[in-house]
């Protein structure tokens, strides 16, 4: 019965231990001039704020959007938190874009 015990302990400290980011519903509004960062086949949309908070831009595959590098953005999305290129950013998923 310890056995049994220390096993089940075992098994429940390492599901607890999961390093899987967890995304969140956070619905957020965000300012911001649009690039296109990263090298040909992995580039991808970013928003930089005036704060330089960065974030990766998601969108649905009917929703995919083309932006003028000079212009200012303002994103409505959800936000989660993800890998991007070895390093941990924020990626919205794009509901509403506005100039």
């Amino acid at each position: 019965m310890r056995l049994f015990s220390l096993l089940v302990s075992i098994v429940l400290l390492a599901a607890c231990t999961s390093t899987a980011p967890r995304p969140t519903a956070d619905t957020i509004t965000v300012e911001g001039q649009v690039s296109m960062r990263g090298n040909e086949p992995f580039a991808t949309y970013m928003l930089e704020t005036d704060n330089q908070n960065l974030y990766v831009l998601t969108f649905d595959e009917d929703q995919e959007q083309t932006f003028t590098t000079a212009s200012r953005y303002r994103l409505t999305g959800t936000v989660s938190a993800d890998l991007w290129n070895g390093r941990r950013l924020a990626h919205l998923r794009v509901l509403t874009v506005e100039m």
